[in-house]
């Protein structure tokens, strides 16, 4: 809880300058009185200055009274800067602090010498055990200067609403990460320190672990995808079980024809039909994988494919295809596609992808294919190369990388966020604390 309260502290201190009231020692003197109350759990800050200086043979008191009532109120005292002229002893000029609404010896804070000289480079820290805290100051030499926050608090407990200094004081809760050291062990600006810490690490954490799972994401997606797509739904036939048969190609869909060592033709040649069945359609044939021996001019062992049912209008020469072939495509000019393997040695490895397509303009439902064709949508990235030029694989490609990118630039921006506030709030905060509220 505390922690979520040194954030939100924090945040309204970058969104609004502290509204600290400052009181000139002067001034306060020449006034018409002599007592500062400090606000109920608040805080206000004193300083004395070579600008507006006492009058050399000017003694200065003044009384801050803190107005708490629920618990027995205290005043701290913590001084961020204090130079005064400490020759003679701090006879010319020095500060005596009194626990009390008065300057009794006896309650003196600082000694029967009072405090004098350059402690710019030391913490000076006091506190009342009552609800009063008394300042006599005389500056003869009128060099002097120092600035002290003045803090209400208390010893009871420290209810929800406020800062537990852990010193035994408790402040208000809306001075934590106000950039003073109310508290005066300076714990009250550690805090929001330590919650902006652990705010960075937790969010450079999950931005790491994002951008990591998004990048193992789109390894897994783009290295084992092709074995991966062996269990979708697509249909594979062998062609030593379909030899003079006609399939149809699935709505929307696809066919995959094999022969490997395990399922060679039981008898060459071997024909088989393929027919589209949405109307003015097309056949696309993508050779996945082609090896089928190349000797005597492919007469022994080759593969036709025709365009139609029939062999009237070859699409693969009238020789065939044989050899080693990487890829290749075809397609048909109508709904019928044909295909003859001969293979007298039984040693064809041969993968033809079948795809149902359409030319012309594409549907909402159908992906262009940017070679004249459309196939069904839902074929897009399922790890097979249905239009023949890789476009349809492409775009998850390109989909994956996208959020591989984003993920990293969220990462990043969210860990610049989070040090460039930190950057801000550190080195910043002493020159916003300058500005105030003039009282």
């Amino acid at each position: 809880m505390e922690k979520f309260y040194s954030v939100i502290s924090l945040l309204f201190f970058i969104v609004e300058v502290s509204s600290i009231a400052k009181y000139d020692l002067k001034s306060v003197c020449d006034g018409p009185s002599q007592l500062l109350t400090i606000p109920t759990d608040g805080d206000i800050l004193l300083t004395h200055s070579t600008s507006d200086p006492l009058s050399p043979n000017m003694t200065c008191v003044v009384s801050i009274y803190n107005p708490m009532t629920k618990y027995p109120g205290r005043v701290l005292a913590y001084f961020e800067s204090f130079s005064t002229d400490e020759s003679k002893n701090c006879v010319n000029s020095r500060l005596d602090i009194y626990d009390e609404r008065g300057t009794s010896v006896n309650k003196a804070l600082t000694g029967p010498n009072g405090v004098c000289g350059n402690r710019d480079n030391l913490d000076i820290y006091y506190n009342s055990t009552q609800q009063y805290m008394t300042f006599r100051f005389k500056d003869v030499n009128q060099t002097s200067n120092f600035r002290v926050v003045l803090t209400a608090a208390h010893t009871g407990i420290c209810q929800e609403s406020e800062f537990g200094c852990g010193n035994g004081f408790c402040i208000g809760r809306h001075l934590e990460c106000n950039g003073y050291n109310n508290c005066g062990n300076n714990i009250d600006e550690l805090a929001c320190v330590v919650a902006l810490a652990a705010g960075i690490i937790v969010v450079i954490i999950i931005g790491s672990i994002l951008a990591i799972i998004c990048i193992i994401t789109a390894i897994m997606c783009l290295v084992c995808r092709p074995r991966l797509a062996s269990v979708n739904a697509i249909q594979t036939k062998y062609f030593k079980f379909t030899c003079n048969q006609t399939i149809p190609i699935p709505d929307e869909g696809d066919i995959l024809f094999v022969i490997d060592k395990y399922h060679p033709l039981s008898k060459s040649p071997c024909t088989v039909f393929v027919f589209n069945q949405r109307s003015a359609s097309r056949v696309l044939v993508n050779l996945n994988k082609f090896k089928i021996d190349g000797s005597k001019n492919c007469t022994q062992s080759r593969l036709n494919i025709y365009d139609g049912h029939g062999s009237n209008k070859p699409l693969t020469g009238k020789n065939g295809l044989c050899g080693s072939i990487k890829r290749d495509l075809y397609n048909s000019t109508q709904q019928n596609m044909t295909f003859t393997v001969h293979d007298n040695k039984g040693t064809a490895s041969i993968n033809l992808l079948v795809t149902s397509a359409r030319k012309g303009d594409c549907h909402h439902n159908e992906l262009n294919c940017q070679n004249g064709f459309c196939i069904p949508g839902k074929l897009a990235c399922n790890g097979y190369n249905n239009c023949g030029n890789g476009i349809d694989e492409l775009t998850c490609v390109l989909s994956l990388a996208v959020g591989v990118i984003i993920a990293i630039v969220i990462g990043a921006l969210l860990g610049i966020a989070c040090l460039t506030t930190v950057i801000i709030c550190v080195v910043c905060r002493p020159h916003h604390r300058r500005r105030y509220r003039q009282i």
